[in-house]
């Protein structure tokens, strides 16, 4: 599973999405959604009328100490 960020054109359709996974947060201010879905799917939602961009959320790590 992939945590995906998501710009968006209209926040009224950003439920439509959720045919690709499960929403995680919608930013109140900005036309943001975050997303988790499977890497399969990436295309799909890139192609999305409503999708401006998708960036794949990095992974963090712990440091060694």
């Amino acid at each position: 599973m992939l945590r995906i960020m998501i710009r968006v054109k209209d926040k009224s359709k950003v439920d439509l999405l959720e045919r690709y996974g499960t929403i995680i947060y919608k930013s109140p201010i900005l036309n943001l959604v975050t997303l988790e879905t499977k890497d399969t799917f990436l295309n799909l939602i890139g192609k999305d009328q409503n999708v401006l961009s998708v960036e794949v959320e990095p992974e963090g790590r712990l440091m060694p100490v």
